[in-house]
């Protein structure tokens, strides 16, 4: 089982292996990929986005789950917290770690261009791509949070966030990126595509992901754990 503090670990860690990793594909393909900074970080975002973002995720909402998940715990905590304080909490500190996790890939991105000598300069959108991207990950954290407390196997939501991250790729080349949580992160963090996106839509669906999800979860939570324990 991992502790967690190895979970928290790997939030930092993971996104340094993608870097790595876009870092020298976008070196191995320099040729092809003449854009500068912003080839730079359709590498970097490719892995991130579809591979590596959700899975993180995953692994940290199990982390902060599982101790509920253990015997009676999660009755001895509502004795003391009501189910929406509970969902709202658990949200709160993942929303905090990725939003960290976005600034230490802002950062690594930045840092890998300079370490690679990559001609130009750093995209003025950056910030944007962020912004956009952290509203589109707070969905990903509220669905998880859902899928994690129905769920009580670490594993399987583990495995939900992976099949849910490259089910993104295809709905956003296929020009529906609000079907998902998923694809709305991957249409923030696409230069391309979030240039024919619209913003508004963009914030109003994730919005809906978000309010919806941690709905449910409350829900789930007063009607399954109080019930079936009073």
């Amino acid at each position: 089982m991992l502790s967690s503090l190895s979970c928290f670990e790997k939030t930092f860690v993971v996104p340094v292996l993608a870097a790595i990793i876009g870092t020298f594909n976008y070196l191995g393909n320099i040729d092809i990929l003449t854009e500068g900074w912003y080839s730079l970080w359709s590498q970097h975002t490719l892995f991130i986005c579809y591979f590596f973002i959700s899975v993180i995720i995953g692994i940290f909402v199990g982390c902060i789950w599982r101790v509920e998940h253990t015997g009676t715990n999660m009755n001895l905590l509502m004795t003391h917290q009501s189910p929406f304080r509970i969902v709202l909490s658990k949200y709160v500190v993942t929303c905090f770690i990725t939003t960290l996790s976005l600034i230490w890939i802002m950062a690594l991105y930045v840092i890998s261009g300079l370490i690679a000598h990559v001609d130009g300069s750093i995209p003025p959108e950056l910030p944007g791509w962020i912004l956009l991207g952290t509203i589109g990950i707070y969905s990903i954290c509220a669905f998880q949070i859902f899928i994690s407390l129905i769920i009580r196997n670490f594993v399987v939501p583990v495995i939900i966030g992976f099949i849910g991250g490259l089910s993104g790729v295809g709905f956003v080349a296929k020009g529906i990126p609000y079907f998902s949580p998923y694809s709305l992160f991957g249409l923030a963090m696409n230069q391309r595509q979030l240039g024919n996106a619209n913003i508004t839509l963009f914030i109003l669906v994730s919005l809906i992901f978000i309010v919806g999800f941690l709905s449910l979860s409350t829900i789930y939570l007063y009607r399954a754990d109080v019930r079936s324990h009073e």
